[in-house]
């Protein structure tokens, strides 16, 4: 068992003090008990001060936990005896428990921001390049998975999140007629992207998509404010140029000017991933998909972060 050893930083402690406030140990307790874990809470706090301060070692992580937790005296915080013992510690404790905490801090609900009769939210979508391993290939069916995050419009409050193979997504259950969500997917072949569209229209939602270059847009019915119908005729171009296509195609209901700049205005909003292509060195899907929800943890924290007072 490691000793606790003097950190280097304030800033530092206070970070680890500020993220236990994030995610309470009842609440960490609650969720490794749902997934059946005897894995100390302290691991989970392990994996996400990880995620938290990524210029820190292992070795960093474990003398900076140790300090600030005062492990000796606190059952529930024992740490594993170094990076090796750690990284096993992190492959037994696995994605559920980070998974399960995310869903208990994220509602569709906080989405309140509106548009005449509709609730207003973002897609956010990363591809994460993975080694081919035989594990990825064969869970991923490729060295590939997608994150997928509904946002609420114009916030970086995320509201549910997917990681899937690199083409299914399902947000059935999370939107709902009443719903516009914005959207600048991934690129990918026209056949791909209206299979998506269709799967997404099927919630119920209506959409605005900036779609790629590759997709044809050929005018079928012109409308007043300058948008038009194309093929199929439930789809509404709003801005040829910008490529934007709507399931909205009354322009009375929804002038194609506002949708315009609702989704100009929606790129203001903070992503919970960095770019739309990360490279994970990653061997499982296990291992990937528990660094994947520690990041959405860690973007969680930083943009509701608690106040701490360092005593």
């Amino acid at each position: 068992m490691l000793q606790p050893s003097p950190t280097r930083h304030l800033h530092d402690r206070m970070e680890i003090r500020a993220l236990i406030r994030t995610f309470p140990p009842r609440l960490v307790d609650e969720v490794l008990a749902e997934h059946q874990r005897r894995t100390p809470r302290s691991v989970l706090y392990t994996v996400l001060a990880q995620h938290l301060l990524t210029t820190r070692t292992s070795t960093d992580i474990l003398r900076l936990l140790a300090h600030a937790l005062d492990t000796q005296r606190r059952p529930g915080w024992q740490l594993p005896n170094g990076p090796t013992a750690l990284a096993q510690a992190h492959q037994r404790l696995g994605p559920g428990p980070l998974k399960s905490l995310f869903g208990r801090l994220c509602h569709a609900e906080s989405a309140q921001t509106r548009y005449r009769r509709w609730r207003l939210i973002t897609l956010h979508e990363v591809l994460f390049a993975l080694p081919p391993t035989h594990a990825n290939v064969q869970h991923y069916g490729g060295p590939n998975a997608r994150l997928t995050t509904l946002t609420a419009y114009g916030t970086p409050t995320t509201l549910a999140a997917r990681i899937t193979p690199h083409h299914a997504t399902d947000f059935s259950g999370v939107l709902k007629p009443g719903t516009l969500l914005f959207a600048t997917p991934l690129p990918s072949a026209p056949e791909r992207l209206w299979e998506r569209w269709r799967r997404f229209r099927a919630t119920g939602a209506d959409l605005v998509w900036e779609v790629g270059q590759g997709t044809e847009l050929p005018v079928h019915t012109p409308l007043d404010d300058g948008t038009y119908l194309t093929r199929p005729t439930s789809v509404r171009v709003l801005h040829r140029s910008e490529r934007l296509i709507t399931t909205l195609t009354d322009p009375l209901a929804a002038p194609g000017n506002e949708l315009v700049t609702l989704h100009h205005h929606q790129h203001r909003a903070t992503a919970p991933a960095r770019s739309d292509t990360t490279r994970l060195d990653t061997p499982t899907p296990r291992i990937t998909e528990q660094h994947i929800w520690a990041e959405l943890l860690i973007h969680h924290h930083r943009h509701n972060p608690p106040q701490v007072r360092l005593t």
